[in-house]
């Protein structure tokens, strides 16, 4: 465990941050720096890291240049996802040759620290799930669920572009009665499935969404075959 992980299942944050990203720079772990908008996305290494800066080796293809803007690099440690939310300070050219997207050091980390299995969400349930991102919103299905996080799979004729590190409005309804909706972050993509992390007030039980959350999951237990 990260020193500084939260309890509980989902998410929690890492307060060791320079430990963490040294880690990363010693092992040459891949990261993927997300701008918001149409500047897209790049693909490349931990280079460096000081008391203020992370340095982003860009490899395979990735923007020739990058003006400063707010980002999130996504990565994994310890086999789990992990992203934070940082700001490109410049590009330039690294010590190799390559590209280098210089980010400001991060306060907080947040490392996957799932503790308890997710539910599993029978297709037959009859659960709308729906996705909301820049006033574009796509239907899923929700494939499993906790407090701290889902997995869900769009159409592979209506999956979107979601890079990790975007903020979306996920919603979960049942038909005939009114859909709750919450914040959450995409942490990873597997073709037309997505992961997505809630927010602390959720994994923590003191939001307001916390506790339909949690109503939503004893009812998708109580309709789960009996083993």
């Amino acid at each position: 465990m990260l020193e500084g992980e939260g309890p509980g299942p989902g998410f929690g944050a890492t307060r060791d941050v320079v430990r963490t990203i040294e880690r990363m720079v010693m092992g040459r772990t891949s990261a993927v720096v997300v701008v918001p908008g149409t500047r897209g996305a790049a693909v490349g290494t931990f280079g460096a890291v000081d008391e203020r800066i992370v340095s982003i080796d860009v490899v395979g293809r990735g923007p020739s240049v990058l003006q400063p803007a707010p980002c999130a690099v996504s990565f994994h440690v310890d086999g789990r996802a992990a992203v934070f939310l940082s700001a490109v300070e410049a590009w330039r050219f690294g010590g190799l040759g390559l590209p280098r997207i210089l980010v400001r050091l991060p306060d907080v980390i947040v490392v996957e620290s799932r503790r308890f299995p997710r539910l599993v969400v029978p297709p037959d349930v009859g659960l709308v799930t729906r996705v909301t991102a820049e006033e574009q919103t796509w239907s899923a299905r929700t494939l499993d669920l906790s407090v701290g996080g889902a997995c869900v799979r769009f159409p592979p004729d209506g999956t979107p572009d979601l890079p990790p590190g975007t903020m979306v409005r996920l919603s979960f309804g049942w038909p005939y009665e009114d859909a709750f909706a919450l914040s959450c972050l995409v942490v990873r993509r597997t073709e037309s499935s997505y992961g997505f992390a809630f927010g602390a007030e959720v994994v923590r039980g003191t939001g307001p969404e916390a506790e339909k959350m949690r109503l939503l999951i004893r009812r998708l237990v109580s309709l789960a075959p009996a083993p």
